[in-house]
């Protein structure tokens, strides 16, 4: 119904911009309200990120433009100018495509895990773990890391615990 959309889609927009996971909200409620099947759920999760990556476009397209121009300068094998330091969309470019890197193992394991992600024991279990993983970050993590200090093995465990 229209109501149970602009529910989910409240609950997308809310939730995906916080240390929260908005696709585990959508699964739970969705199961509480018996909407659809899983087929019909997962087209419905599809739609509504692609309303969050909208909005993400608008909100960052500054930014990803100039990703997207050092994205086309890494196609054409363009080396950035000799003494030149590296432009700063170039280096968070290559940070995200190494970030991607750990889902072509988890490409071969959907079929096994896809079913997870609409189990509500499941989901939440992960939450409860994320929510002592937020806890110990919070508590132990020293938060002296930035973006210029990151380095290619941090993107590679970012996208692992992604």
């Amino acid at each position: 119904t229209y109501w149970t959309a602009i529910l989910l889609g409240l609950i997308q927009g809310l939730a995906e911009f916080l240390p929260i996971s908005s696709s585990g909200h959508l699964a739970i409620l969705q199961n509480f309200l018996r909407i659809g099947d899983l087929e019909n759920q997962m087209l419905f999760d599809v739609l509504l990120h692609l309303g969050t990556l909208g909005a993400v476009i608008f909100a960052y397209h500054t930014e990803l433009r100039g990703l997207c121009r050092e994205g086309l300068m890494l196609l054409h094998l363009q080396k950035p100018k000799r003494g030149a330091r590296q432009d700063p969309a170039r280096r968070l470019l290559l940070f995200l495509i190494a970030a991607t890197l750990p889902l072509i193992p988890a490409a071969f394991l959907s079929d096994y895990l896809a079913p997870l992600f609409y189990d509500t024991f499941f989901i939440g279990f992960a939450l409860i773990a994320t929510g002592f993983l937020l806890l110990a970050a919070d508590r132990y993590g020293h938060g002296n890391k930035t973006e210029k200090a990151m380095t290619l093995s941090d993107a590679l465990v970012i996208g692992l615990a992604q």
